[in-house]
């Protein structure tokens, strides 16, 4: 398919990026697999469920969304192969679905090594990210004569959602109450869940006009800096729990716009792993495991469902066939290096070799679990998942059938 001779460059650390132009000739440059499918003008039907697959898989983990569509186009490939060769359709289908249950079963319980939030430095390995303070602190909404009931409260930090009047902002200024205004109210939130404070769209409990000390949130400092050309408010030593954001800095909006969907798919990932509470091998290290599986499993089934998970092991195949290809590697000799390496894993019960992936700066292959190359193991059951059932909606499509288009009202010029 053409969708996947677009994508599979872009995958992995050498992935090559997409320069993408819209009519208007804005311009986006990015190798994010969602990305490059959202904005492409897809008219063949097949290739809009691979689009739809990929935005799928980014609403549902946020990362891997290059993968999951190439793995399901090489499974209907491979899929069609079996057909071509005689094998009814529906066979075929019963066999991926068993196939892509089994490989479910066999990451979570061979391939998948379980994650503690103490473990910083797999949480490192995850994403690369510096992060800095974010702001804390908040309140909301303040009328002139309830200025002195926030002072008197023994605040010294005030955010605002809306503006501030000339004669409250006075009164702040003399008690030495930093003002901040105009704050967006989902930051508001945010800021009160860090600090320990509470969001007020009042001072007033009725009977009087006061702020309770319980209401107040805390945090050791508050100041404002200069970064570039614009100014940024910040705290740090929140009471509640830390709260970070990511500055970002590039010569142009098409590299900051890039490297905000590179970090949107870091954080993504390091949170499905904290939630799953499990990381895998990356670099074709899983796939090629799964691949090596397949093959085993050939040993205990009938002939016909036997070949249906052959080529469901090769095409898992592709995800380090692409990486070494856009590593300028020998794809055929280093993938099958690491198959043979895998292969020796399912010589004894103990799988040593399962972690074993490509390594892009050698061009030989090693344990990436030890050599930090992870990924959640969420985003890898996601994509086969996801993978396995769009291959299975196209193989279930036998014709496609172009709809008459409605009938014009009467008196209605027509095109053309």
């Amino acid at each position: 398919m053409a969708l996947t001779k677009i994508l599979s460059t872009s995958l992995g650390p050498n992935g090559l990026d997409k320069m993408l132009v819209n009519k208007v000739g804005d311009v986006t440059v990015t190798n994010d697999g969602a990305t490059i499918l959202k904005k492409l003008d897809v008219k063949h039907p097949a290739a809009k469920v691979l689009v739809d697959l990929s935005i799928l898989q980014d609403d549902e983990v946020g990362d891997g969304t290059t993968s999951v569509v190439l793995i399901a186009a090489e499974l209907f490939r491979k899929a069609q192969t079996l057909i071509e060769r005689g094998f009814h359709p529906g066979f075929v289908v019963r066999g991926i679905k068993a196939a892509g249950k089994e490989a479910y079963r066999f990451i979570q319980k061979n391939l998948s090594t379980v994650l503690t939030e103490s473990d910083e430095e797999v949480l490192r390995n995850i994403v690369r990210t510096s992060l800095v303070s974010k702001i804390a602190n908040a309140e909301t909404d303040i009328a002139k004569k309830r200025a002195m009931a926030i002072v008197n409260s023994g605040a010294n930090v005030l955010l605002s959602s809306e503006g501030i009047d000339d004669l409250s902002e006075k009164y702040f200024l003399q008690h030495n109450l930093f003002v901040v205004r105009r704050v967006p109210k989902e930051d508001l939130f945010k800021l009160a869940k860090a600090t320990g404070g509470k969001v007020l769209c009042s001072v007033s409990d009725f009977d009087t006009e006061a702020i309770a000390a319980s209401e107040l949130g805390t945090a050791e400092k508050v100041y404002e800096e200069r970064i570039a050309e614009w100014n940024f408010i910040f705290v740090s030593g929140t009471r509640a729990q830390a709260a970070t954001t990511v500055f970002l800095r590039g010569a142009n909006l098409c590299l900051l716009s890039e490297l905000e969907r590179c970090v949107h798919d870091a954080l993504c990932a390091l949170s499905r792993a904290l939630e799953s509470g499990s990381v895998t091998a990356g670099g074709g290290a899983t796939e090629t495991a799964l691949a090596l599986f397949f093959k085993e499993r050939c040993l205990e089934l009938e002939p016909e469902l036997c070949a249906t998970y052959q080529e469901f092991g090769e095409a898992l195949l592709v995800i380090p066939r692409c990486i070494c290809v856009n590593a300028a590697l020998d794809a055929t000799a280093v993938v099958a290096k690491l198959v043979a390496t895998h292969a020796q894993s399912f010589a004894d019960a103990a799988y040593a070799h399962r972690s074993f992936g490509v390594d892009i700066d050698s061009g030989d292959v090693r344990d990436n679990l030890r050599a930090g190359v992870v990924e959640p193991t969420q985003i890898k059951l996601k994509a086969i998942r996801f993978a396995t059932e769009t291959a299975i909606t196209l193989l279930r499509i036998d014709d496609v059938i172009r709809c008459a288009p409605k009938p014009q009202p009467a008196g209605q010029p027509t095109a053309g």
